[in-house]
């Protein structure tokens, strides 16, 4: 009588975990890249987001609204900005209660600021100017580099209590390992836009 034969021998073994472990440095690699892109992109969002509603503000209170880039000693390498509606008039942030005039969730802090960080990877930038990106946001015209990654006057956006932003710009937001690149813009009238650096374009 024939016995059945149950189980792996150990050659099928070694083929299976060969074969594993191939499929997994494949796997590996593009499962980051994804990572990466959804951060940017989630950053990139969160900018565009936050402007539109400190449009709001603005207008609700009748008071000048605020997203600052470098507040206090921190500057764009930080990857930080804050928020804030100027009730008195000052035109600076006073602290806590001018942020919190926002009613914007600000989690995060820095030189004694509330604010957001952005997400591992996400930095203020456009990579390499005339290799990563050629021409300036949203439009696609210019060809000369902004002298930085904020082009907001003050590197802050500025929202009039009729809505209208006297400090129109563009934030440019990179992750440089994936070669993505986004711009959030916000004209004079106010209006937010969001473009994203592909085939040699803004789209």
């Amino acid at each position: 009588m024939m016995m059945s034969r149950e189980g792996f021998t150990l050659t099928e073994l070694i083929v299976v975990v060969t074969i594993v472990g191939i499929m997994a440095m494949i796997a590996v690699p593009a499962v980051g890249d994804i990572i990466a892109h959804y951060r940017l992109q989630g950053a990139v969002r969160e900018i565009a987001t936050t402007l539109q509603l400190l449009r709001i503000r603005a207008i609700g209170t009748n008071r000048d609204a605020y997203l600052d880039f470098t507040p206090g000693t921190a500057t764009l390498s930080d990857g930080f900005y804050t928020a804030f509606v100027d009730l008195d008039g000052a035109g600076d942030n006073d602290g806590t209660t001018e942020t919190e005039a926002t009613n914007l969730n600000l989690n995060d802090s820095l030189d004694g600021y509330s604010g957001v960080l952005l997400p591992r990877g996400v930095s203020f930038g456009w990579g390499t100017w005339g290799t990563d990106v050629t021409k300036r946001a949203c439009k696609g015209s210019g060809t000369t580099a902004p002298a930085d990654a904020v082009t907001f006057s003050g590197d802050s956006a500025k929202f009039n209590p009729s809505g209208s932003n006297s400090r129109f710009g563009t934030v440019y937001l990179a992750n440089t390992s994936i070669s993505q690149f986004y711009a959030v813009s916000v004209a004079i009238t106010g209006r937010v836009k969001v473009c994203r650096w592909v085939g040699g374009r803004w789209d």
